[in-house]
């Protein structure tokens, strides 16, 4: 066992700012001497990836306890990554998942899904130091690495902790009921008389509502809009979501983040409006201009706070605290709340059109920036899916019960 091993027993998470500003965590030990070959797996593995700052820093969370485990047992894990594909055997997986569940101060456990998400990030980090063995053994090691890898891939993943119980209950509803839909989009109008915000702020949240109810973005795709996104010349005017793990002109102390595809979508005309009017508003292209600095016309960024700066996280959710202060209906209102919802109302949408499922399911993950892999439409509009599945079950019995087959 190495001394490189027996260091990050005492390992702790810094941060390093290049000078363009970008971050990037480093695992270093008790001295401050970051740990080369976790650094070198940052930089050429997961930054370029496009991994937010917080996502690599959760990474190196996980490193940290796998190496721990294998200081403390004495694995020589550099002869194993060269020499197997079966680099712990059950035992070892059993006591590296119990390893990620401690507490680091030893009192109880965490979460079973942080705890996978570390496992599974060590693991990653040991396939990683384990490539260039493998392409530098000759055919038939290599084959034999590759089966038993494949061996060792399964065992891993019959150990990965993860929540225990029931599957996720699909018979309830996590977007909006029909009423509250109703009363979010009367109230949230500039002019209702019920219009929770203040004056000088009602076009600017109406934007962000409008934006939020019918593209469904996650918080960080709307805090990340910059002007050159949305395009309200053309003739199909569209607000096109941008990847950036990195923005050196986001001032803010936690970034805006967008963590899903980059795609360009149309907008319907209440939404263009909406989103137009409060460009003008803030460069002060209307009567009644509120409230915002001449700093507020240079700010790159779409949504901005009264003082100019870029609108961060906590007062983009003041704006649904405010909204569920002031109407116990929309009590439990966030920006998660009106994407499931926009997905539930898509679902709705595909039975009373009887649109053809693979090509809507197809363009519903395009408009979510999900891959065409992902099961997240069942994640988000699962209660719509399961009274399709229900009504569909009675249509089925009834017609079985009238002797129709």
């Amino acid at each position: 066992m190495s001394d490189h091993h027996l260091s990050l027993q005492r390992s702790v998470i810094r941060e390093c700012r290049y000078d363009d500003g970008e971050r990037v965590p480093q695992l270093v030990d008790s001295a401050g001497v970051p740990d080369a070959r976790v650094s070198a797996y940052v930089t050429t593995w997961l930054r370029p990836q496009g991994r937010a700052y917080a996502t690599m820093e959760n990474h190196l969370r996980g490193i940290a306890r796998g190496v721990a485990f294998v200081a403390n047992t004495g694995i020589d894990i550099d002869r194993r990554l060269a020499t197997t594909g079966m680099i712990f055997d059950r035992l070892e997986l059993d006591n590296l998942a119990r390893a990620c569940e401690e507490r680091l101060d030893g009192k109880g456990r965490i979460g079973a899904a942080v705890a996978g998400s570390y496992f599974t990030a060590f693991m990653d980090y040991l396939y990683w130091l384990q490539e260039p063995f493998q392409q530098r053994a000759d055919k038939q090691t290599r084959g034999l690495l590759e089966s038993e890898r494949r061996r060792f891939d399964r065992l891993v993943q019959e150990r990965c902790p993860r929540e225990a119980g029931p599957a996720p209950n699909r018979s309830i509803r996590k977007g909006l009921t029909p009423t509250q839909r109703q009363l979010f989009l009367e109230v949230i109008h500039p002019d209702h008389a019920q219009n929770p915000f203040t004056p000088k702020l009602r076009i600017r949240n109406y934007a962000i509502l409008m934006l939020a109810y019918y593209l469904g973005p996650r918080a960080g795709e709307t805090l990340s809009l910059k002007r050159p996104q949305f395009d309200d010349r053309s003739a199909d005017r569209t607000v096109t979501i941008e990847r950036r793990p990195f923005d050196a002109e986001d001032p803010r102390s936690e970034p805006a983040l967008v963590k899903t595809l980059g795609r360009t979508i149309p907008l319907m005309d209440q939404v263009a409006d909406s989103l137009a009017a409060w460009v003008r508003h803030r460069d002060g292209k209307t009567k009644g201009r509120a409230n915002f600095p001449a700093s507020a016309r240079r700010n790159g960024f779409i949504f901005i706070s009264t003082g100019g700066p870029p609108l961060s996280g906590r007062r983009l959710r003041d704006i649904y605290a405010t909204l569920g202060a002031s109407f116990s209906e929309l009590a439990n209102i966030t920006q998660h709340v009106l994407r499931a919802d926009d997905s539930e109302r898509w679902v709705e949408l595909d039975r009373a059109e009887n649109r053809d499922k693979v090509e809507s399911d197809r363009a519903h993950r395009e408009k979510k920036g999900w891959s065409q892999k992902s099961r997240m439409i069942e994640h988000y509009a699962g209660f719509m899916l399961s009274q399709q599945s229900q009504a569909f079950i009675r249509q089925s019995n009834n017609r079985l019960m009238a002797g129709k087959r």
